[in-house]
Formats: structure tokens, sequence, C-alpha cells
């Protein structure tokens, strides 16, 4: 298989995504994630503006993330994150 199409098992990153979404669920925020090739996104899902103040900003959570990743899929993986606090017009 190529290594740039190389497929986490869908099990395996469930499993980086509740971990990662535990910390967020504390503060009324959830996390889902896709996988393409070698990138994972992770989308966050801020549902009002007062949970958007808890949640740590997302080029805060980029590094906890890749370190979650590195740690449990292995090195090589390239991570994103949708905040829609980011987006035009924000929350």
């Amino acid at each position: 298989m190529d290594p740039d199409q190389a497929e986490v098992g869908e099990d395996a990153l469930g499993a980086v995504v509740e971990s990662l979404a535990l910390g967020l669920r504390a503060d009324g925020a959830d996390l889902t994630a896709t996988q393409s090739g070698r990138q994972i996104l992770f989308t966050l899902h801020i549902p009002d503006e007062a949970c958007a103040e808890c949640v740590m900003p997302a080029t805060v959570l980029s590094s906890m993330f890749q370190h979650r990743v590195d740690v449990d899929l292995g090195p090589g993986w390239a991570i994103a994150i949708d905040d829609p606090r980011e987006r035009a017009g924000g929350l």
C-alpha cells in the first residue's frame, strides 16, 4: 500500500477522537474526525458563544491533538482542525 494513501482503522481513529473529545465535552463542545490519506481533519462542534469561550483555541489544541495521534497511530500523520470560531462571522 502507498504510505500516502494509508488508512487508519475506524476503531483506532474513533479511540483517538474519543480520548480527545472527553475534555471538550466538559466544556460543552464535541469533536469528530475524518481521514484522507495521511491527513486527519478534526472538526470542533461548539454549540454557542458561551461554550466557545471555554474551549482552548485551535492553535493550542493542535499540538495536543498531534501528540495524541503520534502516540496512538504512529508518526507521519498530518492533522488539521476545523474550528467554527475561525470562520467568517464566528459563532
